[in-house]
């Protein structure tokens, strides 16, 4: 019963936070424009500069590397094999079930600001509004995954300094 009781949690962990990014997502696709001015060449250069699509662009694969990096890390933690003998390390765990859900939404994020500023540039839209909403979400969704991960390890710090968990030891 226990069992189940964790896979259920991990469930809730899981889902609860891809409605949201999912919602949170659609909501600013909801509001890409249907149809854009033409702009000339020379008002699209200004327009670029004037707006920094450049350094969005730049922010937008920062932050995707940054995802990338912890998803990377959080997934080699959780299939590692040599796991410190924490107290309580199923419950542990629980807390990176959010963290890898926000950084899922956070890379996806990503992906729809680099498709929706491809879509800006063919078509020549000068409209950013949508990029801002889309850097937003994607900076937000790193943010708080990145806080379930710290939550994790300071609950990990924590055991180690009370002296419950010697991390010289081998796992038995």
């Amino acid at each position: 019963m226990k069992k189940v009781g964790l896979v259920v949690l991990l469930l809730i962990a899981l889902g609860a936070p891809i409605g949201v990014w999912t919602n949170v997502l659609e909501s600013v696709r909801d509001g890409y424009d249907v149809e854009c001015p033409e702009v000339t060449a020379a008002e699209q250069v200004q327009g670029d500069r004037s707006i920094g699509r450049d350094s969005m662009k730049e922010q937008n694969a920062l932050l995707l590397n940054w995802a990338f990096v912890a998803l990377a890390g959080t997934i080699a933690l959780i299939t590692t094999t040599g796991t410190h003998p924490f107290k309580w390390i199923q419950w542990l765990f629980l807390l990176l079930a959010p963290a890898l859900s926000l950084l899922v939404g956070s890379l996806w994020a990503g992906l729809l600001f680099e498709r929706r500023a491809t879509f800006l540039e063919v078509n020549q839209c000068a409209a950013t509004g949508t990029l801002n909403d889309l850097l937003l979400a994607q900076s937000n969704l790193l943010a708080y995954a990145v806080l379930f991960l710290g939550s994790f390890a300071l609950l990990c710090l924590t055991q180690i300094v009370v002296g419950v968990v010697n991390p010289g030891e081998e796992k038995t």
